[in-house]
């Protein structure tokens, strides 16, 4: 994607079969123009979009229109055709006499309480028909609300990801404008349907008192008010408020997705209730109860398996930005390899207890549309969450493995045990940050080589069990003192890997010769002092190449194991054992809970120097080095995979798009 930072005026040309007329309105991404069927003589709208479309560009563009041009309701606005006009992508839309929702009332306007319910009802069935969908809008906001012919109200500019990540032609207002909107989740990266309901709940707060909850001229302020400043009381701003229509309001503002209505239309509904309740003005509670109300402890249980099913489709997704005020431009945010979200209690019967045979297919989990790259399992075993280069994070219940949620995402990143912490990176950029201050702890670029963690989580660097320190296996290894932001020290290049207990760590620098002994120290972390150094006989990375997973300590803290196939004592070097199995290259290995198997995914042998990639998993001995179970359900090259809890299962990831739960042992 190529940027036009100042497209030109269009008036007089034609697009398509379109002849443009007039400029309606410019906004982040496009500009929108009244334009005329050059045979028919009807009148339209022409959106032409900011950026230009590159050759590879195209067909994800599609994909992403396909399931916004799908949405067919009468309060959305249509998409009537959509193409490419040399490198320009364009859609052709119904024109909208009436202009937007912030021209009829500017910013400012404080708007009666039964207008404001008017158009609440309209746009709230348009979400909610849009979230039946598997669409989410994610860029709620006056300047996307239109009016048609007959004074109803048209919802416009669902959130492309292709554009929202490619155009850096933003201005610093329009970054800080978007932002308040957004719902706290949506500015961390998972949004879901009650973020489009929590920006919808911005918007009636604005229309009530004139003015939004929160306001700065700075982006990373406004991202941290959103995170963790409770909005201002609306009594606090309109004389007389009632507090009844205030506690809706409030609620559609919950911090907590899950404290928010069900639905955006049971949130209008409650706000038309508490008006009807008081007899039209900003007067009186309303009566105790209604159907639009239920308990905090009731909305926690079944809110998020109603939201469930609403998301188990979603296809559309956003890329949000992140950083100083002066920085525009894409970050995304999910974890890879540790797992943040919290997990919900399931409800459902669980699958039967016989014995199932080891590598049984308990389950394929279906609805990415690219390769899956990354898998989590939830700290209870209950979610397993699966990261795929389709732009998405989708979460199962791991027990029924039904979809549970799904989280538009844009490049791999970590989050700290904790929650607080956010480690991000791509092939030319590293960072740490702290959520709660939107403060940039450590930024790395490396915009000459390429060399960054890239998209594989096993790269991406390590978090100590505790979350206080973190390591860059990029040029050399460094570790972090992340609440510090200061670097402790560094060692050469190589692997590492942290002791469950995270008082100790290991570090094995690169040789750079193949078949060359690898020297291994373990250094206790309260005093940076080495408490152990040994040498290997061989190399611990048999082709050099070293990442985060290239070293793995085992769960009872006894032993290291390496991706060359080797087992020893980790405080010792004494060797126990290696693996006998037939992959020539391991690139991804991981212990068993109980530290007695490991599995394994790599390359088979070849004509290759690489090697041929493996569809298959390998378990084996942590005693003997034997392999115990071969599990091939996987279509194409596994990526990823990662045991559950208790050891009986692994999930893992393939460039099938599928996600397979299997039973390991």
């Amino acid at each position: 994607m190529a940027d036009r930072s100042d497209g030109p005026d269009r008036v007089g040309q034609q697009i398509g079969h379109y002849r443009l007329l007039a400029l309606l309105s410019t906004g982040r991404d496009a500009s929108v123009y009244l334009a005329e069927h050059v045979h028919l003589a009807t009148q339209v709208a022409v959106k032409l979009y900011q950026a230009r479309l590159l050759h590879g560009d195209q067909e994800h563009f599609l994909q992403e229109l396909r399931a916004v041009a799908r949405l067919v309701h009468p309060h959305i606005m249509r998409i009537l055709e959509f193409g490419v006009e040399g490198d320009i992508p364009f859609l052709v839309m119904p024109y909208a006499p009436g202009g937007t929702l912030r021209r009829r009332y500017p910013a400012g306007s404080a708007l009666p309480l039964d207008t404001i319910i008017s158009s609440v009802k309209q746009l709230a069935a348009a979400l909610d028909y849009a979230h039946s969908q598997g669409v989410l809008h994610l860029n709620i906001k006056p300047e996307h609300m239109w009016l048609g012919r007959n004074d109803e109200i048209l919802l416009s500019d669902f959130r492309i990801t292709l554009f929202s990540r490619s155009s850096h032609s933003e201005s610093i207002q329009g970054v800080v404008e978007t932002a308040s909107y957004m719902a706290p989740e949506q500015i961390q990266g998972y949004a879901c349907p009650a973020s489009d309901q929590y920006a919808l709940g911005i918007v009636v707060f604005e229309w009530l008192c004139g003015s939004r909850p929160f306001s700065s001229t700075n982006y990373v302020e406004i991202a941290r008010q959103q995170l963790h400043t409770p909005p201002p009381t609306l009594s606090g701003s309109v004389r007389g408020f009632s507090p009844a229509v205030e506690q809706v309001v409030m609620r559609a503002l919950a911090k907590d997705a899950a404290q928010r209505f069900l639905t955006t239309q049971a949130f209008a509904g409650a706000l038309e209730q508490s008006f009807l309740n008081r007899g039209g003005g900003i007067g009186v509670t309303p009566a105790a109860s209604n159907s639009f109300e239920r308990s905090p402890s009731a909305l926690s249980e079944s809110g998020e398996r109603n939201r469930s099913q609403q998301a188990s489709r979603l296809l559309s997704r956003r890329s949000v930005t992140l950083g100083t005020a002066g920085l525009v431009g894409a970050a995304a945010v999910v974890g890879g390899i540790t797992w943040f979200l919290r997990p919900s209690p399931s409800t459902q019967s669980r699958l039967p207890t016989r014995p199932v045979p080891p590598g049984t297919t308990l389950h394929t989990c279906r609805g990415h549309v690219d390769s899956v790259y990354a898998v989590a399992w939830s700290r209870d075993g209950q979610s397993i969450a699966s990261w795929s280069r389709d732009d998405t994070m989708r979460v199962w219940n791991a027990t029924t493995f039904s979809p549970v949620h799904v989280y538009q995402v844009a490049s791999v990143l970590s989050w700290s045990p904790d929650w607080r912490y956010i480690a991000s990176g791509d092939a030319y950029s590293f960072q740490l940050w702290d959520t709660t201050t939107g403060r940039i702890i450590v930024v790395q670029e490396f915009p000459n080589t390429g060399a960054g963690p890239g998209d594989l989580p096993a790269s991406g660097g390590l978090w100590s069990p505790d979350g206080k320190y973190f390591i860059t296996p990029i040029f050399y290894t460094q570790v972090w003192d992340v609440k510090a932001g200061k670097e402790l020290f560094s060692y050469p290049a190589g692997a590492a890997a942290w002791s469950p207990d995270g008082r100790r760590i290991a570090l094995a620098p690169r040789t750079f010769t193949a078949n060359t002994p690898s020297k291994v120290q373990v250094l206790e972390m309260a005093t940076e002092n080495q408490v152990a150094s040994y040498t290997l006989p061989r190399d611990i990375s048999p082709d050099g190449l070293f990442d985060a997973g290239t070293l793995v300590w085992s769960p009872n803290g006894t032993y290291l194991a390496s991706s060359n196939g080797d087992i020893w004592d980790a405080m010792t070097g004494k060797h126990i054992a290696t693996y006998k199995g037939p992959l020539q290259r391991i690139y991804v290995i991981a212990w068993s809970p109980d530290s007695k198997h490991l599995a394994s995914v790599g390359y088979l042998p070849s004509a290759g120097q690489q090697g041929k990639p493996d569809n298959a998993i390998h378990i084996w001995s942590a005693v003997t080095g034997d392999e115990v179970l071969i599990y091939r359900g996987h279509a194409a090259a596994v990526n990823y995979f990662v045991w559950s809890p208790n050891g009986m299962k692994i999930a893992s990831v393939s460039d099938d798009t599928t996600v397979q739960v299997w039973q390991a042992v």
